[in-house]
């Protein structure tokens, strides 16, 4: 009974691996809190390039840019990747990925994640780890970029909890942030770093997210949101930056994802929240 326990422990420890968390294709129930209104406008680019420029025009003015995107769709990492040498550009030395930063010497595949983004493995390693797994078809999306921050001598660093280390969404998201802060800003406090997430950890301001809540339910977490608000990993970062913080969609609109920027690149469209209508 035990080892069964143990068995069941370890499948749900990798289940709740960075690259199974986020926001993809959640489907929940609006309970307590109607949608919001987006109020800004929409803006048709002719092309990605165009969608890459709206990002740069604006992440030079910042210390952190956060990049979240949709773990199950490999178009947001591949987008993600070309933008690395332009921000390296801009001073962005460091990058710092959703993958455990101290994974369980059990946890076998969430190890190899962390050694490869540490150059301890290569990728073809890293693909042999992951196949026939759960984050098989998400590999391709994180050896991309995390390929891209090396070829531009980026400093890489995996920020996440372990599962073990958190009993809630708000809790997890704070110890990321001071993982973050100890493995970049203690050391160089004025830092300038890419944040590689999901889409559901953007929101600067404490609020309904359902993409979270559904989360925790789903792993059964024991301190659970009663209300289902929460102060992201964004929170955390615009606070320690004093508002320098940008926050970017890749993911597509969202009203329960409220970003200074939002892309949509399937339609090549962007929306920007100062830019009223």
């Amino acid at each position: 009974m035990k080892t069964s326990k143990l068995k069941n422990l370890f499948i749900t420890g990798l289940a709740a691996l960075a690259f199974t968390y986020g926001c993809s294709h959640i489907t929940y129930t609006q309970q307590q809190a109607s949608v919001p209104q987006q109020t800004s406008v929409i803006n048709q680019c002719s092309d990605s390039k165009q969608l890459e420029e709206t990002i740069l025009s604006e992440s030079s003015k910042y210390q952190v840019v956060m990049l979240g995107e949709d773990h199950a769709d490999l178009d947001d990492d591949y987008f993600i990747a070309r933008l690395l040498p332009e921000l390296k550009k801009q001073g962005f030395k460091h990058l710092a990925v959703e993958l455990e930063r101290n994974p369980p010497e059990a946890s076998l595949l969430a190890k190899a994640l962390t050694d490869y983004t540490a150059s301890k493995i290569s990728p073809d390693e890293m693909r042999y780890r992951a196949m026939y797994t759960v984050l098989s078809p998400y590999i391709e999306g994180l050896i991309s970029i995390v390929e891209a921050a090396k070829k531009e001598g980026m400093d890489t660093i995996c920020y996440d909890p372990s599962y073990n280390e958190y009993e809630s969404s708000d809790r997890r998201d704070e110890l990321a942030f001071k993982n973050i802060k100890a493995l970049i800003f203690n050391k160089e406090p004025k830092a300038k770093v890419i944040v590689y997430c999901g889409a559901a950890h953007l929101n600067k301001e404490k609020r309904y997210n359902p993409h979270l809540w559904s989360w925790e339910g789903r792993l059964r977490l024991k301190n659970k949101s009663k209300d289902g608000k929460f102060k992201c990993l964004a929170y955390h970062l615009n606070k320690y930056s004093r508002g320098k913080t940008l926050t970017v969609s890749v993911f597509g609109d969202d009203p329960y994802i409220d970003c200074d920027i939002t892309l949509d690149l399937k339609k090549n469209e962007y929306r920007k929240n100062n830019q009223e209508k």
